[in-house]
């Protein structure tokens, strides 16, 4: 789906997991960087995120992936389920969006 000129992925399970795999094709990485780094915009159930994608040696971005932890006794405990490294932007990513454009200005960025 394409939403004012990006890419929208349905990621299934939303933000923490996919029926689709881990492949994407060059086209659905929305920024990427001379560092192979990029992210995808997905949605999920009206609530939009960013997911962190690098792109490997044949040129196929893939979604970065991690171990969340949690506090516990003062201390992280890694989960056992991985998940997508992902930023939730909430239901009007734009807002969000256009506070990180106004606060990277203000840095001089």
């Amino acid at each position: 789906m394409t939403f004012l000129g990006l890419v929208i992925l349905g990621l299934g399970d939303g933000m923490r997991g996919n029926d689709m795999g881990d492949f994407m094709e060059l086209a659905d990485a929305i920024i990427t960087t001379s560092y192979a780094d990029g992210i995808l915009i997905a949605e999920h159930q009206g609530s939009y995120g960013l997911i962190a994608t690098t792109r490997g040696s044949s040129d196929n971005n893939y979604k970065q992936w991690v171990f969340l932890s949690k506090w516990q006794n003062s201390k992280p405990v890694p989960n056992n389920k991985k998940q997508p490294m992902a930023v939730r932007l909430g239901k009007d990513p734009v807002k969000v969006l256009e506070q990180l454009i106004v606060e990277l200005k203000r840095k001089g960025l």
